[in-house]
């Protein structure tokens, strides 16, 4: 699928990479320079919290790019 701007896949996710080219879209790969924490107990608690948070340093960190 040809879209009218970039899709750029922030993670280096061999997974998410499939998904998407299986769906037929066409976009870039950069593997964000972003250390994730250690998973511990209180960020378990927190899963939906952190997910959203490090998607968004990610996509920050490589949108500093394009």
């Amino acid at each position: 699928m040809k879209l009218t701007y970039p899709l750029v896949l922030a993670s280096a996710s061999v997974r998410r990479r499939q998904l998407l080219s299986d769906s037929g879209y066409e976009f870039d790969v950069v593997e964000p320079t972003v250390d994730e924490p250690v998973n511990n107990s209180a960020q378990a608690g927190a899963a939906a919290y952190w997910t959203e948070a490090m998607a968004y340093i990610k996509a920050c960190s490589v949108a500093q790019i394009y």
